[in-house]
C-alpha cells in the first residue's frame, strides 16, 4: 500500500494531520488554497492520494464538484484581493 499523503490540520504548529483520503483532510487542504494554481495543485494531490483507493474513480472528485466548495473558496480569494486594494 502506498504512503497516504497528509494535509495540515489547521494552522496550529504541531497539530495533528488528516490523511487526504479522509473528508476532513480534503476539506482542510482545499480550504487552505490561496489561489487557482494552488487549488489545482491541491486537487492533484487529493486525486493522487485517492486513485489507488477507488480504482481511479474516486468519490472525492464528484463530491468536490457538487459541494460548492470551490465557490466558497473563490469568494474568499475575491474578498482577500478586495481587502488588499
Amino acid at each position: 500500500m502506498p504512503d497516504i499523503p497528509m494535509s495540515p490540520a489547521g494552522t496550529t504548529a504541531g497539530a495533528a494531520v488528516e490523511p487526504l483520503t479522509s473528508r476532513d483532510g480534503v476539506l482542510t487542504l482545499m480550504r487552505s488554497s490561496r489561489d487557482v494554481a494552488e487549488w489545482n495543485r491541491n486537487c492533484a494531490a487529493v486525486r493522487d492520494a485517492n486513485a489507488w483507493t477507488h480504482g481511479g474513480k474516486s468519490a472525492w472528485y464528484a463530491s468536490m464538484l457538487t459541494s460548492g466548495l470551490f465557490a466558497e473558496v473563490a469568494a474568499d480569494w475575491a474578498a482577500t484581493q478586495e481587502a488588499e486594494r
